[in-house]
């Protein structure tokens, strides 16, 4: 059974981002079936690689998290042209995985099912398009309209859904309730935290102190991320506190969080790493700090750092409501920060910084975690099966 991976946004370890379709992919090719992907590189020239046995198309489309709204969306757009034009180049697959966001990966997959037959199914990773309304990005009553519209024909026509989240899951099934619904959250990989750099020789060559409580940070800087929170929070920690915080990533909103942050000694900058950069950096720190934008629908995401949080066994801290601050409490593996007032997480870092036989039961639990229900493996589960059921029908 060959099965195709539609996904903008397609990364391989060494390249650094979410890698939640390569995991995929692995796992279909481990399970025997024919993975090809179409993606995009930011490089001038379409080609084709075979990545460990996935066959992968890439296609020019230019793109970065700096560019305004209507350069995002004509990315887009160029990304679903091209893909179009590739799949019409290349034999029929038996199913198209269509990957969101961005949403109009869409009518990727609607086009294919009405012009060659070809079932989809439609993973939803965020809440397109309440998610650009809310952050109050998507502004033009008509673009509205049409993205209401495309969503719910992308929901009306696959073969089954998937939420990447619980809440995203209970969208899914109001919103279409005789479709099936697969709850696949995002994955732990387990093996980042082997074959690390040695945690002390990591801080000296940032100028970090061995005993300073490390948070880290790595991801993308941008709008839904709002790292002034996080600046806020740091600001608020005593002076004789040892504490320090390192952001990795890059994103639209970089010098601006840069600029925030002013001269605060406490907090240092990297360029965005890899998997390996950012197994070095987890596994020198003490906590990991999930960041977003205080709206409702940010709260519904599945963000990889939450999970490569568990993988290396570190505190989580977030500054978000929702299904993972009601699991980080439930299994006390970290807290929640209030955006509006970070002085009231100072308690519960305090008690960290002073007990660190407490952050070893924390460490302990999120590694649990990971390994007995947020590995690829496990979560894929669901979907291998349904897959199965698809075959033989």
């Amino acid at each position: 059974m060959h099965i195709r991976i539609i996904h903008q946004y397609f990364r391989t370890p060494d390249k650094g981002g979410g890698l939640r379709s390569y995991y995929i992919a692995r796992e279909l090719l481990d399970k025997g079936y024919r993975v090809s992907v179409i993606t995009a590189t930011n490089e001038n020239k379409a080609h084709f690689e075979n990545i460990g046995g996935i066959e992968v198309h890439y296609i020019p489309v230019y793109y970065t998290n700096h560019l305004s709204f209507y350069s995002r969306l004509h990315a887009f757009l160029r990304y679903v042209f091209l893909c179009v034009r590739k799949i019409r180049s290349l034999e029929r697959a038996d199913l198209n995985y269509v990957i969101t966001t961005p949403l109009t990966t869409g009518v990727i997959a609607i086009y294919e099912k009405f012009r060659r037959k070809t079932p989809y199914i439609f993973e939803v990773g965020d809440l397109w398009p309440d998610a650009p309304i809310q952050l109050n990005v998507l502004k033009n009553p008509i673009l509205k309209w049409l993205a209401r519209g495309l969503e719910q024909r992308s929901y009306q026509g696959a073969s089954a859904l998937i939420g990447l989240s619980p809440p995203i899951s209970d969208y899914l099934r109001n919103c279409k309730p005789s479709k099936t619904v697969l709850t696949i959250t995002n994955f732990s990989n387990v093996q980042v935290r082997r074959n690390t750099k040695d945690p002390v020789l990591f801080r000296k060559e940032l100028g970090i102190a061995p005993e300073a409580f490390l948070i880290a940070y790595a991801g993308t800087i941008g709008m839904a991320n709002h790292l002034e929170y996080l600046v806020d929070f740091i600001n608020t920690i005593p002076l004789d506190w040892p504490v320090h915080a390192v952001v990795m990533g890059d994103g639209a909103r970089l010098p601006q969080i840069r600029a925030y942050a002013g001269g605060n000694g406490r907090i240092t900058f990297l360029e965005k790493g890899g998997q390996q950069q950012v197994a070095d950096l987890l596994t020198a720190s003490n906590a990991v700090y999930i960041s977003f934008y205080n709206v409702p629908v940010l709260n519904t995401g599945s963000p990889n750092k939450f999970f490569d949080a568990i993988a290396a066994g570190k505190l989580v801290i977030l500054n978000f409501k929702g299904w993972l601050k009601s699991l980080v409490e439930s299994e006390n593996i970290g807290f929640y920060q209030d955006p509006g007032n970070p002085s009231l997480a100072l308690d519960k870092l305090k008690e960290y910084i002073d007990n660190p036989e407490e952050f070893e039961g924390v460490g302990g639990r999120g590694m649990r975690m990971a390994e007995t229900r947020y590995t690829p493996q496990i979560q894929l589960q669901p979907l291998i099966k349904l897959l199965q059921e698809i075959k033989k029908s």
